[in-house]
């Protein structure tokens, strides 16, 4: 009897792990990629838990930064360069950018993740990328 304690106990930790990391993901309708400030001014201080977002369909991708003290700027997400594919959307929250992928060409897209302390100082870029498949 034990055993099968063992095994379910197992098998609920698995799936509640698979569903943090769907998430997590960009295989859903919506994407998140969160933005954590370590150290905002030194290179590398600033991380993503996605450093390359793939996306197979168009979707709505939310950045999100959740250490506080820290906002995006009006270019919080850059794409370099721009491309008409990622269409700006309204975002409710100061630390939070919205953008929606139409995924109308596919490879890889390169931005920049723009961050601000609660003084305005701007922190060391991010570069991450995007692919759309």
């Amino acid at each position: 009897m034990n055993k099968h304690l063992v095994v379910l106990a197992a098998s609920i930790i698995s799936l509640a792990a698979g569903s943090v990391q769907a998430q997590d993901s960009c295989t859903t309708g919506n994407c998140r990629i969160i933005v954590t400030v370590n150290d905002c001014q030194r290179p590398g201080g600033i991380t993503v838990n996605q450093e390359l977002v793939v996306v197979d369909s168009a979707r709505n991708m939310r950045w999100e930064i959740v250490t506080e003290g820290y906002v995006f700027p009006a270019n919080g997400i850059q794409f370099s360069p721009p491309h008409a594919q990622f269409e700006p959307r309204n975002s409710p929250r100061p630390n939070e950018v919205h953008i929606f992928n139409r995924k109308t060409q596919t490879g890889d897209f390169y931005y920049y993740i723009n961050v601000t302390d609660s003084n305005g100082n701007a922190c060391t870029q991010v570069d991450p990328t995007v692919r759309n498949n």
